[in-house]
């Protein structure tokens, strides 16, 4: 009887353990839909983005105006929502901890840090600024380079900096080993931007 016991729960283990790595897996596929999805977004915002900037003639103004209205659409919506608030609040709560942290790592802080990520720095809100450079270059690249590769080029550019973002654990999930299958895709993308030009060269 102690023995039949003992294969149930083990078997019950292994069924606990199959049943998560599905999930993952499922989460995993999910994700990547979700991000080829916003790939294909991403290729009509820079149709509309580069139109706009030829429009104006100044692509520094056409970000401007989109960023512009995005943070007064958003800005709105997070004051309206008690959630959006309460975020700002333990943002800030965060970085003043972080600044403690920062000057003496045993400084008692009261906000006890995002989860992955730990206490935040300056540096880790900036990240529109990228959105900013990019919406730009949109509008000064599109209408010279075409949408095609200007995505390619930019996924490039993502591709590597990806891999060394994982490589010093910049990302929540902490740092990745750069195995030749991770580094295959940026030298793919590389490739790709290469060839596209190659009557250019």
């Amino acid at each position: 009887a102690l023995d039949a016991c003992e294969a149930q729960e083990a078997a019950a283990t292994r069924a606990d353990h199959l049943s998560a790595a599905t999930r993952e897996r499922r989460v995993q596929i999910l994700c990547i839909a979700a991000t080829f999805g916003a790939g294909l977004v991403s290729a009509v915002q820079s149709r509309v983005n580069g139109s706009f900037g030829a429009a104006l003639g100044n692509s520094f103004l056409s970000a401007l105006i989109n960023f512009g209205s995005a943070l007064i659409i958003l800005t709105i919506a997070m004051l309206l929502r008690p959630q959006g608030r309460n975020g700002l609040n333990r943002v800030i709560s965060s970085l003043k901890s972080g600044q403690a942290r920062a000057r003496n790592r045993f400084a008692e802080v009261p906000h006890p840090g995002v989860t992955g990520v730990g206490h935040l720095r300056w540096f880790q809100i900036i990240g529109g600024a990228a959105g900013g450079l990019f919406v730009t270059a949109q509008g000064m690249s599109v209408p010279v380079l075409g949408v095609a590769l200007f995505v390619v080029a930019v996924t490039a550019g993502q591709s590597v900096s990806s891999l060394f973002c994982d490589r010093l654990g910049i990302a929540p999930g902490g740092k990745r080993r750069i195995t030749l299958a991770r580094a295959a895709g940026p030298l793919i993308t590389i490739a790709a931007v290469v060839i596209s030009q190659w009557p250019n060269i």
